[in-house]
């Protein structure tokens, strides 16, 4: 999750805690209570979309490294019948799929892949004669269905990614208003304890907090020692032993 985001719903979390303290502030009239419920529903709206932010964080990750691992054994198994080819007698159609370009794109991979796994398929014995492990066309579909599955899985967690972002992007700002709110209550109500407005405005202060010194502040200081006296004797006075 980014660091404003996070940052944002901790000062709603507390701010909510601030409110829920001065509830009866907010529960003596409507609005007030509507201010209340629309802050503590906009705290656990952006809780949910923000686990769910980073679920697909998760998801987009684990997708990303499948779709590696998928990519580099379907272009190994390429590889190896490049190798082989040369020496196993195949018809025009057949020895033209190894003559493809396989470019830098996933899509190029997946190209030369389906068309090696439909064409070379059929003379998997002939390879085998000329030493290409049996398992390396046999593996080529799922290699690609590992490959196609990641590259989906990826897309879809990009795409959910986003949608979660933009969700608990609103619900702050709802959670925003009603902050905003939440103090013109507590600054107008005269029944408002005295430092309620002081500690909403402190709960909803956005990012790391200043250390706070008022302990140090308000801490009793240990007097300081009076100086002893100077055993020194002033100038042209005349010390009698």
């Amino acid at each position: 999750m980014r660091k404003r985001y996070r940052f944002k719903l901790a000062a709603h979390t507390e701010s909510l805690d601030v409110c829920t303290k001065h509830r009866e502030v907010f529960d003596s009239s409507n609005g007030g209570k509507n201010i209340y419920t629309g802050l503590s529903n906009s705290v656990t709206d952006s809780r949910r979309h923000s686990s769910e932010l980073e679920r697909w964080l998760d998801e987009r990750t684990a997708a990303s490294d499948d779709a590696r691992v998928a990519r580099q054994a379907l272009s190994g198994s390429i590889d190896a019948l490049l190798a082989i080819a040369p020496s196993v007698s195949l018809d025009e159609s057949a020895a033209k799929v190894l003559h493809t370009p396989r470019g830098e794109s996933d899509e190029e991979l997946l190209s030369v892949g389906r068309e090696a796994a439909d064409k070379l398929t059929p003379h998997i014995a002939e390879f085998a004669e000329a030493g290409l492990p049996g398992n390396v066309l046999t593996d080529l579909p799922k290699q690609i269905d590992a490959l196609e599955g990641a590259r989906a899985r990826g897309q879809r967690a990009r795409r959910e990614y986003t949608l979660a972002g933009d969700a608990l992007n609103e619900s702050l700002k709802a959670g925003d208003r009603c902050v905003r709110t939440a103090l013109v209550i507590l600054r107008n109500t005269p029944t408002a304890p005295k430092d309620a407005e002081k500690d909403l405005r402190i709960a909803k202060r956005i990012g790391p907090r200043p250390k706070d010194d008022a302990a140090e502040a308000s801490a009793p200081t240990t007097p300081s020692s009076p100086a002893a006296p100077s055993s020194a004797t002033p100038a042209g006075t005349t010390k009698v032993a």
